[in-house]
């Protein structure tokens, strides 16, 4: 199955396929194949190197891309082939797990999704769902940045120093506060007027999206 596997690889996948000195970097968009070439690669390492199985590791993004190959490695090698195939979440999670007491850190812990954190604010802050989820995405952002909270607060002070030069700080307080008082009354509106609020968050939100990547406009 590999041999028929290959031939169907273009030339620059099976010139990444057979590329064995050195690391490699494959650029291409969603559907071009990458999959496939990584897993033909690892197939490759194992029949025609002579690498073991176990001293392979392949990650991706999701569970569901780690499952599908790790899938059409065994289809092309057999069942009996054990490639460690998983995502970088997860891989990163046993690795601390196996190693907690050299990080520091049980090793029955848990990982948070956003959604999580927000629920636990929400529970043990006493707080309103909104609220909580503010919060949760805002340590999930300092954390994309790898900044400390008292570091995203100065950013966002400067983020928002530079929107009170753009429009002044009491316009912005008057349109903030004024806009909140209609959505808060949108459903005592007609819809003439619902149809004219509707138009202005979507022009809240083209300028809020210009706001947060200003290079991108």
């Amino acid at each position: 199955m590999l041999e028929e596997l290959l031939t169907t690889l273009t030339p620059r996948q099976q010139e990444a396929v057979s590329h064995s000195l050195g690391p490699l970097l494959i650029l291409a968009g969603a559907g071009t194949g990458k999959s496939t070439t990584i897993t033909a690669k690892i197939a490759c390492m194992i029949e025609k190197q002579g690498i073991a199985p176990d001293k392979i590791l392949a990650l991706t993004f999701s569970r569901e891309a780690a499952i599908n190959m790790e899938r059409k490695v065994r289809d092309l090698l057999g069942q009996g082939v054990d490639v460690k195939v998983s995502t970088f979440h997860a891989f990163c999670a046993e690795l601390i797990r196996e190693n907690a007491e050299i990080c520091g850190v049980s090793d029955h812990f848990t990982i948070f999704e956003e959604i999580d954190a927000a629920i636990l604010i929400y529970k043990e802050l006493n707080t309103t769902s909104r609220t909580a989820a503010l919060y949760a995405n805002t340590i999930a952002k300092a954390k994309d940045l790898n900044i400390s909270i008292d570091q995203f607060k100065e950013y966002l002070e400067t983020r928002k120093a530079g929107l009170f030069e753009f429009v002044g700080e009491e316009a912005w307080e008057q349109f903030y506060t004024e806009f909140r008082i209609k959505l808060n009354t949108f459903h005592l509106k007609n819809k003439d007027e619902q149809k004219t609020l509707k138009a202005e968050k979507k022009d809240w939100q083209t300028f809020r999206s210009w706001n947060n990547n200003p290079s991108e406009s």
